[in-house]
């Protein structure tokens, strides 16, 4: 896993983006909740199908399957921290005709990873600030 990236910038959120263990291509989606046990993503359902197809084995069950996520963490001090885990999807729910949450749990976090996501959910930002 990479180390940890520190950075400034003006805008506070989270950036999501999903691949499939050292595969170069990654998939952005929104996320609209971040814990230290893990995310709740919002998907159109082109994106849910592109997260199943970067797995393996067409036929395992995408609930199971786990992923790699690379996360983003934009502070309202100005830090931004780059974190990867790997995360299993827990459950895909249908929110609306065009919309799917995505609920994924971490694995394997890394170092630090835990006590970062801690920091940014009680400097109290809100996801929805990052499209601001």
């Amino acid at each position: 896993m990479e180390p940890l990236r520190t950075m400034t910038t003006s805008q506070t959120g989270i950036d999501v983006s999903i691949q499939q263990g050292s595969m170069p291509e990654a998939i952005a989606v929104h996320c609209s909740q971040i814990t230290p046990r893990g995310v709740i993503l919002h998907c159109s359902p082109e994106q849910v199908q592109a997260i199943h197809s970067l797995g393996d084995d067409p036929e395992q069950q995408v609930k199971f399957e786990s992923k790699q996520l690379n996360i983003q963490l934009r502070f309202i001090c100005g830090d931004v921290v780059d974190l990867n885990s790997e995360a299993q999807i827990h459950s895909i729910r249908r929110i609306s005709q065009k919309e799917f949450e995505v609920e994924m749990c971490f694995q394997n976090m890394m170092q630090d990873g835990y006590r970062q996501i801690s920091r940014f959910v009680a400097q109290g930002t809100s996801p929805h600030a990052q499209r601001a």
